[in-house]
């Protein structure tokens, strides 16, 4: 892909129109943001590429890099001793979840997003949730954490009601946007989904081109169910929406422009359309484009 900000890890600015080796082995958990990307190993450490104005790497500096290089602060230090689990990139910041469910935020910070109750851009992971976290998603300006308990925190911008909290208020801080049953959570740009107990799905936010599947195009600032049971997994786009069922069927949602929804047209959907009937085991959304893995370990695109 492109690599202007040197955001495939490398060791160059040049684009890659094919696979290539970035890290030969001991990865755990990849995330991609807009010009950067960051990777837990298999020891808890997390090591960052690509652009950095904003912090976003989290090594103390904003000196942008062209190759994975291990975070160099003081959260790294901790990260060794209790490991990093999970991580996830927006736009110009970056979260991770450590074995011990605190979350660390590091980045721009403008809207809030970071949470840790300032809008100061941060150059090295700040603590922000002290225990308990289970997930992080990280939307274009807006961060959410899922807790032990299926409770949904959400922080950051909120123009579009994105953080759920029945608003369009930035919080700079993490408020609690739902408060038990959810076992998934994904963030798009400016929307949100959350998957619950019960296999329903549950979306919030900017709806222009349909990614919420509530059948309009309108906007929504609290959660709104939108598929209500059979589903396993969530992912959400720029601003488009993707769902796995139970029974192996994708479906999706939303902007199509590009043809992400892979349902053999370019016409935006309001509500979730099936568009692979069986077989699939996990679904992924970039900004225009998703990714489905298949049981036979092959991988589809569109």
């Amino acid at each position: 892909g492109i690599n202007d900000e040197g955001q495939l890890g490398i060791d160059s600015t040049y684009p890659i129109k094919k696979f290539i080796l970035a890290i030969p082995s001991g990865a755990k958990t990849v995330a991609a943001g807009d010009h950067h990307s960051v990777v837990v190993k298999d020891d808890g450490t997390v090591w960052a590429t690509g652009e950095n104005a904003a912090g976003q790497l989290g090594g103390g500096s904003k000196i942008s890099r062209n190759k994975f290089s291990l975070i160099n602060s003081i959260f790294n230090w901790k990260v060794r001793q209790g490991g990093a689990k999970l991580v996830a990139a927006g736009s110009f910041h970056t979260m991770v979840l450590r074995q011990d469910g605190s979350v660390w935020v590091t980045g721009w910070n403008k809207y809030g997003q970071i949470g840790d109750g300032s809008n100061i851009d941060w150059t090295k992971f700040s603590q922000v949730i002290s225990g308990d976290a289970t997930a992080v998603a990280a939307g274009a300006i807006h961060s959410m954490a899922l807790k032990q308990d299926g409770s949904v925190w959400s922080t950051g911008g909120n123009t579009f009601g994105q953080l759920g909290d029945g608003s369009t208020t930035d919080r700079y801080s993490f408020v609690q946007v739902i408060s038990s049953g959810v076992t998934a959570i994904s963030a798009g740009a400016y929307h949100s989904m959350v998957l619950k107990q019960d296999g329903s799905v549950w979306s919030t936010g900017r709806n222009e081109y349909g990614q919420l599947g509530d059948g309009s195009s309108t906007d929504k600032v609290s959660f709104v169910e939108v598929v209500p049971n059979g589903v396993k997994a969530v992912a959400a786009g720029d601003a488009h929406s993707m769902v796995l069922k139970q029974d192996g069927s994708v479906w999706g949602t939303g902007d199509n422009h590009a043809g992400q929804l892979g349902d053999g047209s370019t016409t935006d959907r309001l509500v979730f359309v099936e568009v692979v009937s069986s077989g699939a085991t996990a679904v992924a959304a970039g900004a225009y484009h998703s990714m489905v893995l298949q049981q036979d370990g092959s991988l589809w695109a569109t």
